[in-house]
């Protein structure tokens, strides 16, 4: 029995909102034999020597070998058709004696050796099979194929097949951790895997089944002999993700503390250092949009959307106040092209100061680092720009930057609405990005601060960075006068056969 540290992750997909990282956890790794639980009362509806030698016919075909696991329901599709998620043996990958001296600890070495298949179900598959789940352990000089996959059901008939997933659990990296778990619940069928080294990952697939399309994911990944460590999540279905990292800080000689930096306190697990941001995105969207269609249409779910309760991103000074007090969208269509939309339900300015009336804050340096560095340096140079929203002049803040290598758009409201739209292009050579709304209410101070990152004012550190999503699997267009994600269908896999 072997032990190792982990993230949590359950939680990061229930919600994917900006959240602080959870403490490490003790998670235990199975025993080499895997228990099997017997199959649920839904599963024996779809079972019988009928239904598995159809499932062999349609799945396996002529492959050898192929044996029928699990026949697990998985809820109706989109006409009421019941669907099940069939998981199929399909081999066991082997290294040969030579492979494995030379390619001993290599993660992914185990799809590299030759093949020694028996046609025979071996007994021991280093598998656990209960109603709803099935968990892989580490092979040892090879892994076990395991295939699944989406079935649909007409009077008892399979209407249609889809492939699903394949693993092969050979440690998943040099320490020989790795671990598969398959989640199987209606119109739902979640991969979770882990592996690594020294430095150690978990990835989650969240995927609906019909129509087939991936949901939500989550990563982590930390260095299991330090206090480094990264959690992102994205949900599709919220259109809303987010990131948060530490690493600790270097000092002057270039070394530094591994179990974090001493002093440092604050929220959060690790102290005040506990960097986070919320998912920014980049999308495609029609060029015309971009040059004049933003001053009509609204940004909608496509943007990043944070409140004065802070959802969605965080209250970075003042109280949390009411959704409706004041809030903020922002979406890039190009990596140095913002478009903004703003909602306060008190404007105030232009005052004598620029700070105390409503404004934008663009914050940028050049980059920032990651979980990933040993040790991480705050960026020399960081930007601040100003825009106040009543006239959508640009002001200097701090680093001093030239105020009109800003360059702002701002769109007057349309009649009976109270948003303010802008368009904001940035400077080049600026890749990360924090976008900040100021609300006053009484043109005397700064009554709150919503922010896409977990800022602190002059910390470059504390900076987001622009997130592009795929083309392949999303655009933005206009729809009933305001942005909507377009997705695109999932497109299918097939099995390679080895």
């Amino acid at each position: 029995m072997r032990l190792l540290p982990s993230i949590a992750l359950g939680a990061l997909l229930l919600s994917c909102g900006p959240a602080a990282p959870p403490s490490l956890t003790t998670v235990q790794l199975p025993d080499a034999s895997r228990a099997t639980a017997p199959p649920s009362d839904a599963e024996r509806k779809l079972a019988g020597a009928d239904t598995e030698k159809l499932l062999h016919a349609a799945l396996c075909g002529q492959r050898t070998p192929c044996h029928v696991l699990r026949n697990r329901p998985a809820g109706l599709n989109e006409q009421g058709m019941p669907l099940s998620v069939v998981s199929l043996w399909t081999g066991e990958q082997r290294w040969s004696d030579e492979d494995a001296s030379e390619n001993e600890g290599e993660e992914g070495s185990a799809q590299k050796g030759a093949s020694r298949d028996a046609t025979a179900l071996p007994a021991d598959l280093r598998l656990e099979q209960t109603e709803r789940e099935d968990v892989t352990s580490p092979g040892l000089g090879g892994c076990h194929r395991f295939d699944y996959w989406l079935v649909t059901w007409r009077d008892g008939a399979i209407a249609a097949k889809s492939p699903l997933l394949r693993i092969c659990n050979d440690g998943h990296g040099a320490s020989g951790v790795g671990e598969d778990t398959v989640t199987i619940g209606d119109n739902r069928f979640t991969h979770t895997v882990m592996g690594g080294s020294a430095w150690r990952w978990i990835e989650v697939s969240e995927r609906r089944l019909s129509p087939l399309s991936e949901r939500r994911t989550a990563s982590s990944m930390w260095w299991n002999i330090a206090s480094n460590v990264s959690e992102s999540r994205w949900s599709w279905d919220d259109f809303a993700g987010g990131t948060t990292w530490y690493s600790p800080l270097c000092k002057a000689d270039g070394s530094f503390d591994r179990d974090g930096d001493a002093g440092d306190v604050g929220p959060g697990d690790r102290g005040g250092r506990e960097y986070a941001f919320a998912t920014l995105p980049l999308v495609e969207v029609d060029p015309a949009y971009t040059a004049s269609g933003w001053k009509s249409a609204g940004l909608g779910r496509c943007a990043l959307a944070v409140d004065a309760t802070g959802k969605g991103g965080f209250v970075t000074h003042g109280m949390p106040g009411q959704a409706s007090d004041a809030s903020l969208r922002v979406v890039a269509t190009a990596p140095d092209t913002l478009l903004i939309e703003v909602e306060d339900d008190h404007l105030v300015g232009p005052g004598k100061n620029w700070v105390t009336d409503d404004h934008l804050e663009i914050w940028l340096s050049a980059a920032i680092p990651s979980a990933s560095s040993h040790c991480v340096t705050p960026p020399e140079e960081l930007l601040q720009w100003g825009i106040r929203v009543t006239d959508g002049k640009v002001f200097a803040g701090a680093g001093k930057p030239h105020p009109t290598a800003l360059r702002v758009e701002r769109a007057a409201p349309q009649a009976g609405e109270s948003t303010l739209r802008f368009k904001v292009v940035l400077p080049s050579g600026q890749s990360a990005v924090t976008v900040v709304y100021s609300d006053s209410d009484d043109g005397r101070k700064q009554e709150r601060l919503i922010a896409t990152s977990k800022l602190v004012h002059g910390k470059g550190l504390t900076l987001g960075t622009i997130t592009k999503l795929p083309v392949t699997r999303v655009t933005c267009g206009v729809k009933e006068g305001r942005l909507t994600p377009m997705e695109k269908p999932e497109p299918p896999i097939s099995f390679t056969e080895e």
